[in-house]
């Protein structure tokens, strides 16, 4: 599907007379997959009329006819229009995108849409990202950015996930240690605990295996419930209350906290904005979220908030970034650092707001959130199993910690990162639906996923996509219960488990017992590169980012 979406976006350029002169338009997209090796069917459905179509208010001249004659204007609430609205002033405490479709208040269905982006979220958030990058680079200085010495604490987490991941590496040990602290178990003897329960397996499978199953039976009917009331919320209430005119708060009002509230004096207002026991207390701003979250639910409204992403992926895209745009360099003219950078930024930015518009669309044309896209292994991209296994040459699984975790694949506290699933931007393609909330800055350069395409190919072609080989797909093969045990739930407090007729194993070994990717093969990068490709505005054409191509070196 993501060939399709490639050509369809070549074709597009064409008719509207962008790329290829605006001739031929179909002859063009023939040749450009015939380069790339697109299928037939991907050519034959690239050619067909689209069936969403982009118009500016007032229709502008080249808008196509279908918009309404030229300067048309579709005004905020006019329901004759489906309406994308891009709000460029700041907003504070506001959302980063929005969606409030007008709906039949019987049948449900769709009278309007109307999704909205605010642009300048779009730039905060692009511009945190390269400075960031910037400060790691020596660019920027703390002086510049804050006070405080989190600022290189978050230098050093940078550093670290570079070499590995969000956590440690941990040894079996260590590992069996941690698991019998959470049962309650003694952990200097945890070795032999999880020993004697290897030998249970072993010798009674069944017993096991009908105990896990009760288990995951009772944990996959649990739900988690908006309404039940915070254990420790009043105790934390009345410690607020009680820090309320004391020197202690006195001494938390810092110019920072001063400047977060927007306040510059010292009278009884500004303290109650500049304090963290008043309106700047984490508890109750979560508290106010979460009502109006619930609100928005129960009217069927989407909210979507730019949260702090995990710095997971920074030094991987350093380098494309650097790739396309040219390297950081302190040494540099302060005027040519900040070109630069802002052109990283515009670039950034631009990402984000694609992505919070096909978000938000998502839900007008009938999707819900996804929140277990990241954690849906069996439907990651397969450029993370490309990343992830050496083009699926890695089988052996990581059973101990090691120091080569290009050697074998398994969980992360034993199987450390690759250069090339740093470089890679492995995390980018760890999800599967552009409905989620990104917890990796980087996918937000992604679009649609499989689960986005699957869900409006059910919905609007009454079609699904069916595993045809009963050999190696059938319901008593290995492959077959995989993905009958995958179910349709959200693998309920313990999240989505691979299982197999064994039990659940872990993720990590799907492309070991699915072969999830197969039959990889090298292409010329230079065929993927779009031919209305503008370098000054996007920089240089990545591969990577702009190509979806990854890199895997040989073993």
């Amino acid at each position: 599907m993501e060939d399709l979406a490639y050509l369809v976006g070549e074709i597009t350029m064409c008719r509207n007379g962008v790329a290829n002169g605006g001739k031929d338009c179909e002859a063009f997209a023939e040749q450009v997959a015939f380069d790339r090796g697109y299928s037939d069917e991907v050519i034959a459905l690239a050619k067909e009329k689209p069936m969403v179509i982009l118009c500016h208010s007032p229709v502008e001249k080249g808008d196509d006819p279908l918009c309404g004659p030229e300067k048309t204007i579709a005004r905020m609430g006019d329901l004759r229009f489906n309406l994308i609205n891009a709000i460029p002033q700041p907003e504070m405490n506001g959302p980063w995108g929005i969606m409030t479709d007008a709906n039949d208040p019987e049948t449900g269905e769709k009278i309007a849409a109307n999704v909205t982006s605010y642009v300048a979220r779009n730039a905060s958030f692009a511009a945190g990202i390269v400075d960031k990058l910037r400060y790691i680079a020596g660019e920027l200085e703390t002086k510049e950015i804050a006070d405080g010495a989190y600022i290189a604490k978050y230098r050093e987490a940078v550093d670290s996930a570079a070499k590995g991941a969000a956590t440690p590496a941990f040894t079996s040990k260590e590992v069996n240690q941690r698991i019998a602290a959470v049962v309650g178990g003694d952990t200097t003897k945890a070795d032999a605990l999880l020993r004697e329960a290897g030998q249970l397996r072993a010798k009674s499978p069944g017993v096991v295996r009908e105990l896990l199953q009760k288990v995951e039976a009772r944990t996959d009917g649990m739900k988690a419930s908006s309404g039940v009331p915070s254990v420790n919320g009043a105790l934390f209430e009345s410690r607020r209350q009680m820090a309320k005119n004391t020197p202690l708060e006195a001494a938390v009002v810092t110019p920072a906290m001063m400047q977060l509230g927007g306040v510059l004096g010292s009278s009884q207002e500004d303290l109650e904005r500049a304090s963290v026991f008043r309106t700047l207390n984490p508890e109750l701003l979560r508290e106010l979220r979460h009502k109006k979250e619930l609100v928005f639910a129960q009217r069927g409204i989407c909210e979507m908030n730019a949260d702090s992403p995990t710095p997971l992926s920074f030094l991987g895209l350093r380098g494309v970034l650097e790739q396309k745009f040219g390297a950081f360099n302190p040494q540099e003219p302060r005027e040519q650092q900040t070109v630069r950078a802002e052109r990283m930024k515009d670039y950034i930015r631009r990402k984000a707001h694609a992505s919070v518009i096909a978000h938000e669309l998502g839900h007008s044309f009938g999707l819900r959130h996804n929140f277990v896209s990241s954690t849906d292994a069996l439907n990651f991209r397969p450029q993370y199993w490309q990343l992830r296994t050496a083009n699926g040459e890695v089988t052996d699984e990581c059973t101990e910690k090691t120091d080569d975790g290009g050697a074998c694949v398994g969980p992360r506290w034993f199987d450390p990162l690759t250069s090339d699933e740093t470089n890679g931007l492995l995390g980018m393609w760890a999800q599967s639906s552009v409905m989620e909330y990104p917890g990796d800055v980087t996918q937000d350069f992604l679009m649609l996923g499989r689960y986005d395409y699957g869900a409006a190919r059910l919905f609007y072609g009454d079609t699904v996509a069916v595993l045809q080989s009963r050999g190696e797909f059938g319901r008593e093969t290995q492959k077959g219960r995989i993905f009958r045990q995958h179910g349709n739930d959200f693998g309920g407090l313990l999240g989505i488990t691979p299982r197999d007729a064994k039990g659940p194993f872990h993720y990590s070994q799907l492309q070991s017992r699915m072969q999830l990717i197969r039959n990889c093969k090298d292409v010329d990068p230079a065929a993927f590169k779009p031919a209305h490709w503008d370098e000054a505005r996007d920089g240089a054409w990545s591969p990577l980012v702009d190509g979806h191509l990854v890199t895997v070196r040989p073993s």
